[in-house]
């Protein structure tokens, strides 16, 4: 086990551990991601991913700019299926998941789930979170990271419903720069950091272009509660 890279900041943690691939088993990567929350059950939020080796760095697994959809599905159909799993850990409460484009596995290591958030009448899921560090230098108190958060709700996407997952959001996550995309399906083609394909469900058919084209994505943020919004977007 190796770490590839790992940020540590006053409130939380974000990494990379990669192992060889015969190694990275459900039952494997599942003690890995506790010792990793118990090493850092002090921190409000732990966001580790674990690769193995011959999908390291796996940046041709994920979207780095804003693409169509067809650069998109030919990604789609050509990047290998390699196993990765997460842990991510949110004020004490810690989740585990691990896929390998055959099976899949979710376990809640503390509390409760995470990343399921219901606010008012509206659940959601959280889907995946893209950390982007800030390059530019900075006043140390000033957080290292931009934070994109990707949702999921079987609910007709409503503004008020997104700004409510929005606030709640901010009230968990001990980031400032965050922005929450939220769409009715795991399909965030032409978002910039999310993957080309989700490995934590069981593969299922992507869209067609014009349906896709026709589908809508929620953007919420704003850097106060005063000025939190959303807005909508047509898929491209």
């Amino acid at each position: 086990m190796i770490w590839k890279s790992k940020f540590s900041a006053t409130n939380y943690v974000r990494g990379t551990l990669v192992v060889p691939s015969k190694d990275l088993t459900a039952g494997a990567a599942e003690r890995i991601a506790r010792q990793a929350f118990e090493e850092n059950s002090n921190k409000q939020l732990v966001h580790v991913e674990i690769f193995c080796e011959e999908d390291y760095p796996p940046f041709h697994s994920f979207l780095l700019s804003h693409v169509g959809y067809d650069w998109w599905k030919h990604g789609f159909e050509n990047v290998p299926r390699f196993p990765m799993a997460r842990l991510v850990a949110i004020e004490g409460n810690a989740v585990f998941e691990y896929g390998d484009g055959e099976h899949i596995q979710r376990k809640v290591l503390a509390g409760s789930d995470p990343l399921l958030v219901t606010v008012g009448a509206s659940t959601f899921r959280v889907l995946y979170f893209a950390f982007v560090p800030i390059t530019v230098r900075r006043p140390q108190e000033l957080d290292a990271d931009r934070l994109k958060i990707f949702a999921e709700t079987d609910q007709a996407l409503d503004p008020i419903a997104g700004k409510d997952l929005f606030a709640a959001l901010n009230r968990l996550i001990p980031l400032t720069d965050i922005s929450l995309f939220i769409r009715n399906d795991t399909w965030f083609l032409d978002i910039a950091g999310y993957p080309l394909i989700y490995p934590f469900r069981h593969e299922e058919t992507p869209p067609t272009k014009e349906i896709f084209q026709k589908s809508h994505t929620l953007l919420c943020g704003g850097p106060t509660k005063d000025s939190y919004h959303c807005i909508e977007l047509t898929g491209h």
